[in-house]
């Protein structure tokens, strides 16, 4: 069985649950903010390879963690950074030629 056919297996939802019994190495504030830091790093640069309900969950635990104010931020930043959705956000942003008065 491959580790990609592990973490396929892996219910998101159940995944609090399954970290919550492994024991966690006690870490300084600092070190464990740089570890999150370099994660969400990671998960952005992977953000357009994920599957959408992958996508979806992670989405949400951000908008859950963070609070409400950040949902329309968080998603105008992911659109942004990736070529998948980056051209449809550019022609939504691109004024139409009647508004040019043409």
């Amino acid at each position: 069985m491959t580790m990609q056919h592990d973490i396929e297996q892996v219910s998101f939802a159940t995944l609090p649950v399954a970290l919550s019994l492994r024991a966690r190495p006690a870490l300084p504030p600092d070190a464990a903010d740089r570890l999150a830091k370099a994660l969400g790093q990671a998960m952005v640069h992977c953000w357009s390879r994920l599957p959408r309900d992958v996508q979806h969950e992670l989405f949400e635990a951000a908008v859950t963690a963070e609070g409400e104010t950040i949902r329309q931020q968080l998603a105008i930043f992911l659109h942004g950074t990736h070529a998948r959705t980056l051209g449809s956000l550019q022609a939504r942003a691109m004024p139409e030629p009647d508004s040019l008065g043409g």
